[in-house]
């Protein structure tokens, strides 16, 4: 488990979103919610973890070929899900819990057992 800081987040740049995504609209349904499952299909299986932050809309948007808009309703989609954080000018981050570990934080995507 990595620890992140929430001053220098992760940044994970278009082209490397792009190549995590992989085959994300090969089923039915609209762009935004093929692309909403898979960043949610990304954070379950920990190929994207707490605290990194996706590439800007518009930098996306044009690695995918898709509308902008397309990046912005899976991104809201994913916000009003409580996947991501979003806060105008900083971005969007993989949302998490974060857990006090001693003096440093340690923030993380699912249950942990103990």
């Amino acid at each position: 488990m990595s620890v992140q800081s929430s001053a220098n987040p992760t940044k994970v740049g278009a082209n490397r979103m792009v190549q995590l995504l992989g085959q994300w609209a090969d089923s039915s349904g609209p762009l935004y919610q093929q692309l909403a499952d898979r960043v949610v299909g990304l954070v379950e299986n920990g190929s994207l973890r707490a605290g990194e932050q996706l590439p800007p809309e518009r930098a996306l948007a044009q690695s995918l070929s898709v509308s902008r808009g397309t990046v912005v309703r899976a991104y809201e989609q994913l916000a009003n899900a409580d996947v991501v954080s979003r806060v105008q000018g900083r971005g969007t981050t993989i949302a998490g819990m974060t857990m006090s570990a001693g003096s440093r934080s340690v923030e993380f995507v699912g249950e942990r057992l103990w």
